[in-house]
């Protein structure tokens, strides 16, 4: 039986970075120290829901895991906290 596709889900640009604070505001959201990134994950769970933030996690960690393994490594940390912090088993 032949395996089913994995489908990634389709990004928006911009769905990360506007729950942070203005001062970081216009700088890339994986260079920024993990606490403000998390407090944006945070933030995001809260308006578009944790499965939603989950699932944009794992885009941006498969979808960089060859061309920039470092952005992949911080998105696959912040899903872990992610999980660890509003999963069910968390």
């Amino acid at each position: 039986m032949p395996r089913k596709r994995k489908v990634i889900p389709e990004l928006e640009r911009g769905e990360l970075t506007k729950h942070l604070p203005k001062k970081h505001q216009g700088k890339r959201f994986f260079s920024l120290p993990a606490e403000v990134r998390r407090r944006a994950l945070a933030r995001s769970v809260k308006e578009d829901g944790y499965k939603t933030v989950v699932s944009r996690l794992i885009a941006l960690q498969v979808l960089n895991k060859r061309k920039n393994p470092e952005v992949a490594r911080k998105a696959a940390q912040d899903r872990k906290w992610l999980v660890k912090t509003f999963g069910k088993g968390g």
